[in-house]
């Protein structure tokens, strides 16, 4: 199953839940049980940009909606870049988000193909060979001219041209290098910068900013758009939180050619055409997702409409009728605000409220001073992909799946995972040095809780070292040495001669979280050479004891071969202070090293900007 799959699954499921509180239950014990199916090499899923989620925290809903001003403050900040290109992308795909409501997997696998110019310009979105949908109403068709601003349509036609010469056809994802055309483009490098910038604006006042936000606001924009469509007296006195291009009356008369022609003569009304209408643009299959889960100013609609019925009831009626009803005295309609609003009978009623009742006063925010937004340079910070990504792909991989398809379904190198791969059969599908084992088990976590733990710990500790570029040098001398070791369980290292990359190599195991008194540096001599030893050997049993790491001796004796020399080998025990509960630790130990290990591997070999050259295989450290 693919990322689509479980999250059409999950949705679906989550409509089957009746109430509040079972619906926050129900996602606290989905997102473990997707953490299990995860550790099991099920792609990763983001709950919360799921329709129906609901936290089980004091925020129930993760609700912003982005005004006009703020995108102008987005668009404008990347309209500055140098980099024409990716702030180009960038731009594009937050406008998709925010003009037409994509979800972040649409936009990131969307086609050259699926945008289609004319004089009414439309974009399709539809499964494709590279990412299923949802479900079957998540297909639609979205026009472009009543949504988008001449300018930003302008922009999106433009770069859909360059991208069709860039790639010679039709054939290709809109947000993708030219020179690999169906690779979607990271995360990092297109939704990440998004989301980043868009929380530079708001000032992260509130509920942390997501990319689903966008989305979130289209949803609420298009609504309103419609309903002010036929009932213009809705932004009569309108709040300064509506604020969108959609409310300008040039565009809402886009939206009814578009949408809703009327024959002359015809009278407007809203009625629930409407609000299939959004549920269609959103890809919904019925209306109940979209007012659960996206619609956030159904109480200003409600009270607007309120007010309209209530000034159509009484209109006609003067202050000494309204005070009569409000229970007033007979001179008090003539007096201060309630004179001014004698013409409007809900204004003058809930002044009435607001004097005597109890009121719920409005919270605004204090605008803040305009800062200077982060820089594309800033925002794109390439991250390194989770071990636990790795083994979904390997498991993937050795399952039978090209790596073709994989790098286009997860945005990840082929190079990168062949890489990983190779690590992981050298280190448990070896026979022999020159032979492959037929079958082997394919990469998962271990079984017990305890193994589970030290397993987890060490991946977790890999990837926060190798965050740091200091550490990579050490982290990639370990890779090598436990690759090339003989036996993926023994938990022993062997090093080359002349104990090459012992100071990398101690360093690196430090750094996935073995303590040093775990370790132990054995110098194995040949029986001739006992008590004598090279400087090597002196410089590593020095270096031991500094880090604190112990030293033994043993006798190295060979029928076959050459003896040459001493030899090193660092022998990894468990934290299990009795040998009898071993097997309860070791296994999670020495397959966290392991699984470490073909990760380095992976990311090494991932773009040089992201973790530099990737490292050869020579002889750091080897098996004896």
């Amino acid at each position: 199953m693919e990322v689509d799959d479980f999250e059409t699954l999950y949705e679906r499921a989550a409509e089957r839940v009746d109430t509040e509180a079972r619906r926050a239950y129900f996602w606290g014990r989905l997102r473990d049980f997707h953490d299990f199916m995860f550790r099991c090499g099920a792609p990763d899923v983001d709950l919360r940009e799921l329709d129906g989620w609901v936290s089980t925290g004091a925020v129930k809903v993760s609700a912003n909606l982005v005004t006009e001003n703020e995108f102008q403050r987005f668009k404008e900040g990347l309209n500055a870049e140098t980099d024409r290109d990716a702030g180009t992308m960038v731009f594009l795909a937050g406008m998709l988000a925010y003009r037409a409501g994509l979800r972040r997997r649409e936009t990131q696998m969307l086609r050259i193909q699926d945008i289609h110019p004319g004089p009414e310009p439309f974009l399709l979105i539809r499964p494709s060979r590279l990412a299923s949908l949802k479900s079957n109403s998540s297909k639609r068709r979205i026009p472009l001219r009543p949504l988008l601003p001449v300018d930003e349509l302008a922009a999106l036609m433009a770069f859909y041209e360059r991208k069709k010469e860039q790639v010679g056809s039709e054939l290709g994802l809109l947000f993708a290098d030219p020179s690999a055309p169906w690779t979607p483009i990271s995360y990092s490098r297109l939704i990440d910068p998004v989301t980043a910038l868009f929380a530079a604006v708001a000032g992260q006042v509130g509920v942390a900013f997501r990319f689903h936000h966008l989305r979130h606001s289209f949803a609420n924009w298009i609504f309103i758009a419609l309903l002010v469509m036929d009932e213009p007296d809705l932004l009569e006195g309108r709040p300064p939180f509506l604020d969108s291009q959609l409310l300008a009356t040039e565009r809402r008369q886009l939206l009814r050619e578009c949408f809703f022609p009327m024959i002359a003569g015809e009278v407007p009304f809203p009625d629930r055409r409407h609000l299939y209408q959004v549920a269609a643009l959103m890809g919904h299959l019925s209306p109940t997702t979209t007012c659960q889960s996206y619609f956030h100013l159904l109480d200003w609609l409600s009270g607007r409409y309120l007010d309209l019925a209530l000034g159509h009831r009484f209109q006609g009626l003067g202050a000494p009728d309204l005070g009569r009803i409000c229970g007033l005295s007979g001179s008090m309609p003539y007096k201060g605000r309630y004179r001014d609003l004698a013409s409007s009978p809900s204004g003058f009623m809930r002044h009435y409220i607001g004097v005597h009742g109890r009121t719920c006063e409005a919270k605004t925010a204090a605008l803040r001073a305009p800062e200077k937004l982060p820089s594309l340079s800033e925002l794109i910070k390439p991250t390194l992909p989770k071990p636990a990504l790795m083994v979904t792909l390997l498991r993937r991989h050795f399952s039978g799946a090209k790596l073709e398809k994989l790098e286009q379904t997860f945005a990840v190198s082929a190079k990168a995972i062949e890489a990983a791969a190779r690590a992981y059969r050298r280190m448990y599908a070896k026979q022999s040095v020159q032979t492959q084992k037929l079958h082997f088990d394919l990469p998962h976590p271990p079984r017990t809780k305890k193994e589970q733990r030290e397993y987890f710990r060490i991946l977790e500790h890999v990837s926060e070292a190798a965050a740091k570029p200091d550490n990579r040098l050490a982290l990639s001398a370990l890779a090598e040495a436990l690759i090339q070791r003989t036996g993926p369980r023994t938990g022993r290292i062997y090093f080359g001669t002349e104990g090459r990359e012992v100071a990398s190599i101690l360093k690196g195991v430090l750094l996935l979280g073995v303590a040093a008194t775990e370790l132990t540096l054995v110098v194995r001599r040949p029986p001739a050479e006992l008590g004598m030893d090279p400087d090597y050997v002196s410089s590593a049993i020095n270096l031991a004891h500094s880090l604190g790491v112990s030293t033994g001796a043993e006798v190295l004796t060979w029928e076959t071969r050459e003896m040459k020399g001493p030899l090193l080998r660092l022998d990894v025990r468990d934290s299990q202070p009795l040998r009898s509960e071993v097997g309860q630790h070791w296994e999670g130990r020495v397959r966290g090293l392991n699984h470490a290990a073909a990760w380095i591997r992976f990311v090494e070999n991932l773009a040089p900007v992201t973790w530099g050259a990737p490292q050869e295989t020579a002889g750091c450290a080897g098996s004896t």
